[in-house]
């Protein structure tokens, strides 16, 4: 496996204040939907052990201005945070971190499975770039995750 190429309909979680693995957190179904299309992408292939790169690709209606705006998409360092979060299993639960119901109901993305990676510590490169999307209003993204041979 050189390569794991993936488009996610939505706005990728965020890394902000509370776990986005928690009860009440606002993250959630952006995680579900990210974890699911890892998982579909790399359907019988297995992780990526060592380095590797990642790269990813925002398509926004709003990915500058934030004053006033609830349409914001977010700052690019928590974006990316949260893509790495994502990627791999979560914390273990405790008092502290109760993890959502919706991270334990699917079996193949539960919270307590690797995807694509192990850990995100794996990620030597990243590549990240927020882009304006006119064509359709909508917001995607773009995740490529490969072998890191410049490692």
């Amino acid at each position: 496996m050189s390569q794991i190429k993936f488009k996610v309909n939505g706005k990728p979680p965020k890394k902000k204040g509370k776990s986005m693995w928690s009860k009440g957190s606002t993250q959630t179904q952006a995680v579900l939907d990210l974890r699911q299309k890892a998982y579909d992408s790399s359907k019988g292939i297995e992780i990526f052990r060592g380095a590797v790169k990642l790269t990813l690709t925002i398509y926004d209606p709003n990915p500058l201005e934030r004053i006033d705006r609830h349409d914001y998409l977010g700052d690019l360092d928590a974006l990316i945070g949260g893509v790495c979060d994502a990627l791999q299993k979560s914390p273990p639960e405790n008092n502290e971190l109760i993890i959502h119901d919706s991270f334990k109901e699917k079996n193949e993305i539960r919270h307590d499975k690797e995807l694509i990676i192990s850990d995100d510590a794996q990620i030597t490169t990243t590549i990240s770039q927020k882009r304006k999307n006119n064509k359709d209003n909508e917001s995607y993204y773009i995740i490529s995750i490969e072998k890191d041979d410049e490692f």
